[in-house]
């Protein structure tokens, strides 16, 4: 038998989705890159120094002149570059803009698949108790065809259309059967994954 769905499935199930926390990831790796571009626009100091040795000649590598050392500051570049760094922190907000957007509509999207799932299985369960019940009422009627045609009232082409009947509407009881299976896939699909929560 198909399984129940609840009714008042939390919208957390969404966050199960592939597409959702594609996008939600995105968005913050985007958010992250804001706070990159700004810290670009502060000067930088090492707080280490280098201390090596330097030579032109390899055999002169030990040569008393060859050592050197290095404190380094990036304290000038921020400020001959501000311009350009304020633009790169213009360009990350946009950017970030547009991955919340992207994010708000993969969310929409997510939210329309599953409604149109949960429609699609309401009305494929509905198609299929007519069905069935069509179904069960045509059961009785070669039983009531045959006795008429064993009292001689009428013709065995009644019996076989009638039966015939029958198994067209047994068919068409399956035909909605898997259609009301196929949209509970779409829907366990739709919502990343069913309608349990995990603990």
């Amino acid at each position: 038998m198909p399984p129940h769905i609840p009714a008042g499935l939390p919208s957390e199930l969404l966050r199960r989705r592939p597409d959702v926390l594609s996008s939600e990831a995105l968005l913050a790796a985007q958010t992250a890159r804001i706070g990159v571009a700004q810290a670009a626009r502060r000067p930088s100091l090492a707080l280490t120094g280098s201390l090596g040795l330097e030579s032109s000649e390899l055999s002169e590598l030990n040569a008393g002149n060859s050592d050197f050392w290095n404190v380094g500051a990036n304290i000038f570049a921020p400020i001959f570059n501000a311009g350009r760094n304020r633009n790169r922190v213009a360009i990350e907000r946009a950017r970030t803009e547009q991955a919340l957007l992207s994010c708000e509509q993969t969310v929409q999207r997510a939210f329309l698949e599953v409604e149109d799932a949960r429609v699609a299985v309401r009305t494929c369960r509905d198609e299929h108790d007519a069905r069935r019940r069509q179904v069960e009422a045509a059961r009785s009627a070669p039983i009531l065809s045959r006795a008429r045609y064993n009292g001689g009232v009428t013709s065995y082409l009644e019996v076989l259309d009638i039966e015939r009947s029958l198994f067209s509407a047994e068919i068409a009881e399956s035909q909605t059967l898997r259609l009301y299976l196929d949209a509970i896939i779409q829907l366990y699909k739709a919502l990343g994954g069913g309608w349990n929560p995990e603990p």
